[in-house]
């Protein structure tokens, strides 16, 4: 999904400025700004998961290792290349036993998982004990065309500058000439900000968590804006 949006009104113009052309002789000219702002949606979302061992019951204890392998297999079965993911982090929590004695080391880690969307997100989580998932939530979104939206978006804003100084020359009766310079002032890229970042939602704590789909999420899109200042020529 992409929506354009084309600001045309910007804080002043000026018509007070010349230039000297080959003859010596002074050109009238206009100076406006042009804004333009394209909402993406992203095709690249990183998600951070994390794992960690816990005590199943007195007697069985779930190692990092099945957690990491539960994980792997869940990826592969959702036909998500294995290179997409990585361990990003590896931590661990000491629980001193009785007189402190020995160490019951409950190892953590944290993996990143790259994604072009989150609809098989339940299904890769459900492949993986519940207990040994202690965080979810998404780290970063963008665009494999991010730099394609970037060129367009100072394109519209270039179209724009034109589109508003053409506008206010007839207005007073004068004919628009060609442009003279072009400045790129600012272009930008808005990540979204996710109100739920961890995006667990109470899911392995309620008896109806399996019921939570995945469009609950609070997904945004990306925003690119762009502003350029064109100077015009006045006939």
């Amino acid at each position: 999904m992409k929506k354009v949006i084309l600001t045309l009104l910007v804080v002043g113009m000026a018509i007070t400025g010349f230039a000297q052309d080959t003859n010596d002789k002074k050109t009238k000219t206009i100076s406006v700004n042009g804004i333009s702002e394209i909402e993406i949606t992203p095709d690249i979302i990183y998600l951070n998961i994390t794992l960690q061992e816990y005590q199943k019951d007195k007697n069985t204890k779930i190692d990092i290792s099945t957690l990491e392998d539960q994980l792997t297999k869940a990826v592969q079965k959702a036909g998500i290349p294995a290179e997409n993911l990585t361990i990003s982090s590896v931590s661990g929590d000491q629980w001193w036993r009785k007189k402190k004695k020995d160490a019951d080391f409950y190892a953590s880690k944290e993996f990143r998982l790259k994604l072009s969307n989150l609809n098989k997100l339940n299904s890769i989580l459900d492949g993986v004990e519940d207990a040994g998932i202690t965080n979810v939530y998404i780290s970063e979104t963008t665009s494999s065309k991010i730099e394609a939206y970037r060129l367009e978006a100072k394109i519209k804003a270039l179209q724009a500058a034109k589109a508003k100084a053409t506008v206010m020359m007839e207005a007073i009766g004068e004919k628009l000439g060609g442009v003279m310079q072009v400045i790129e002032n600012s272009t930008d890229v808005i990540h979204p900000m996710y109100n739920n970042a961890n995006i667990l939602i109470g899911r392995f704590k309620s008896e109806a968590a399996n019921t939570v789909a995945d469009t609950n999420i609070d997904y945004r899109t990306i925003k690119v804006t762009a502003e350029i200042k064109a100077v015009f020529a006045i006939q």
